[in-house]
């Protein structure tokens, strides 16, 4: 809404008495944004990608693309659904239940079927504690790392901004690593060879 005050002989032919002689209206509209401006103005979708530090546990697939044009909520759980706390939930990044390595599957009990959320809103990439991944709750510890200082999640509403180089434990020793660069080598227990910016502030 643009608002203009000018004299009154130079009124546009289409305008409006409000108060006459004191006050009038008249309407334009706005020009239409070209091609160009539109493709400027477009917003590129948030993505980041979640793979496993070796030795903590282990995903069904690994690493798993976050891509805001395909969905907003990807759920993080150990086996693929649960019925826990009322309601079927399909988890969308997956701790295996089924390792056959021992090391790893003793990691990996210590994980909820309903752990946490990674969510994207406003084009921004967050985690949020599940029931099962809140210790408030009942459940058990999610927290997210940064340059050796721990945040736990501490309820299951807020959100937690996601950054390059974070790792976010789950349960007690599985760490899941985010990037917003596509890991070079990651294989279903690899951790990313290509090094990644930290940003150290909370």
């Amino acid at each position: 809404l643009e608002v203009s005050l000018i004299p009154k002989n130079k009124l546009p032919q289409a305008h409006v008495s409000v108060f006459e002689g004191e006050l009038y209206y008249s309407w334009n509209q706005a020009p239409e944004n070209t091609t160009e401006e539109k493709e400027k103005v477009q917003e590129v979708p948030a993505e980041g990608w979640i793979s496993i530090m070796e030795g903590s546990g282990s995903l069904e697939v690994s690493p798993i693309h976050i891509d805001a044009s395909e969905k907003q909520i990807y759920k993080i759980g150990r086996g693929k659904s649960t019925r826990k706390y009322g309601r079927l939930r399909v988890n969308d990044i997956v701790i295996k239940t089924d390792e056959y390595n021992p090391t790893l599957a003793d990691a990996n009990k210590y994980v909820s079927s309903g752990q946490a959320d990674i969510v994207i809103h406003n084009n921004k990439i967050y985690i949020r504690a599940a029931i099962g991944g809140c210790r408030a709750m009942g459940g058990v510890a999610t927290k997210v790392c940064r340059n050796e200082a721990a945040h736990e999640l501490r309820d299951t509403e807020s959100l937690y901004l996601l950054k390059n180089g974070d790792e976010i434990e789950l349960g007690k020793r599985v760490i899941l690593l985010f990037s917003t660069e596509k890991p070079e080598d990651a294989g279903q227990n690899g951790r990313p060879v290509k090094p990644m910016d930290v940003d150290d502030s909370f």
